[in-house]
């Protein structure tokens, strides 16, 4: 078919280029998809560029991604300048890995998640951690916090909240990193 033919068209330049076989398919698959799916300025016609940016040096066609950071839910990948379509598939297969990881088929409503939440809360007396965990929820009510984590006060919530919407979630709550705090807590 045409785009079989389109496909096998532009992994045969990329192989050209030194890409190899596997990232040329990544590639190629993805410009075809765009256009396919009608998105023509992220499709085929970038195919130049690519080929441009492998022989110019500007992107690493060989590059293999590799993981910095990690725990059980997040990694901080490293592209090593590689071909986007590449590093994304990469960083997407990892995701739905840790998510599989993560949450068996039971528990694929988030309770579980929830549940170690609740249970790390629980068995911590240090504040600023117990904080910490209390800026996940920023968007949830304060009644809906109050009946997951009953011991959480309305100060704390408050609190929790305004520092996750002025820093983000898992930011530090502690008075000495937020001054406009140190009165409030």
């Amino acid at each position: 078919t045409p785009v079989d033919e389109a496909r096998r068209f532009m992994v045969d330049c990329f192989k050209a280029a030194g890409t190899p076989d596997d990232h040329a398919q990544i590639v190629a698959d993805n410009l075809v998809e765009a256009d396919y799916r009608g998105h023509y300025s992220h499709g085929m016609n970038r195919l130049e560029m690519y080929i441009r940016d492998i022989q110019g040096g500007m992107c690493d066609a060989k590059a293999k991604c590799c993981i910095d950071k990690e725990n059980v839910a997040t990694a901080v990948v490293d592209g090593k300048n590689g071909l986007g379509a590449v590093v994304g598939k990469f960083c997407m297969d990892l995701a739905i890995e840790k998510a599989k990881k993560c949450c068996s088929d039971e528990e694929n409503d988030g309770d579980h998640l929830l549940q170690v939440l609740k249970n790390e809360y629980n068995a911590t007396t240090e504040r600023s951690k117990v904080m910490k965990i209390l800026t996940i929820f920023k968007d949830w009510s304060f009644r809906k916090i109050q009946r997951h984590f009953p011991s959480a006060t309305c100060n704390m919530i408050k609190i929790a909240k305004e520092v996750a919407n002025e820093k983000g979630i898992l930011s530090d709550t502690t008075p000495k990193s937020h001054p406009s705090l140190q009165k409030k807590l």
